[in-house]
């Protein structure tokens, strides 16, 4: 083994298939100080700064955690938000009871409806924030242990190579 250059590393016994003559063999080759290691600082960074879109992990080419983890972050929120504006919207729309009255304006009587709309003024609870502020809680806990896995340089790039220290 050789003393690579700062932020280079060696590859040892990288595996390539050769097709020879019908036959299939496998070599281990030995790189020396090819490989050009991501930074540890730039990653950190990226994900600091813009942890909402996972940047640290696309910039260490962990494609795949990366997208779980914006998807997760910025998709299902949005997904939830346009879900409530549209029930919030149909329930708004129909004009067919009073809340307290158990009364018939203009349509059938919904009673389980009612009864959901006076849990909901009667107790002050809503099982949406509820889950909301449970998400929002262990959304806020995976972005503080991944900054400190970050930190501490537990993560590798995309071909499981470690990152360079700062």
């Amino acid at each position: 083994m050789c003393i690579c250059k700062v932020g280079y590393a060696n590859v040892i016994n990288k595996e390539k298939d050769k097709m020879e003559e019908n036959t299939k063999s496998i070599t281990i080759v030995e790189e020396y100080c090819t490989y050009q290691q991501k930074s540890q600082l730039i990653a950190f960074l990226l994900e600091f700064f813009f942890w909402l879109f996972a940047f640290g992990h696309y910039y260490a080419g962990r494609i795949i955690f990366a997208t779980v983890k914006m998807s997760v972050m910025l998709i299902i929120p949005c997904l939830v938000k346009c879900f409530k504006l549209l029930t919030k919207d149909s329930q708004n729309n129909t004009n067919t009871l009073s809340i307290r009255g158990f009364t018939e304006k203009d349509g059938t009587l919904q009673v389980n409806r009612m009864m959901h709309q006076n849990f909901e003024q009667d107790t002050g609870f809503r099982c949406s924030e509820m889950l909301y502020t449970a998400y929002s809680i262990s959304c806020a806990l995976w972005i503080i242990i991944d900054l400190i896995i970050f930190g501490f340089n537990g993560y590798n790039d995309g071909n499981n190579m470690p990152l360079y220290n700062w």
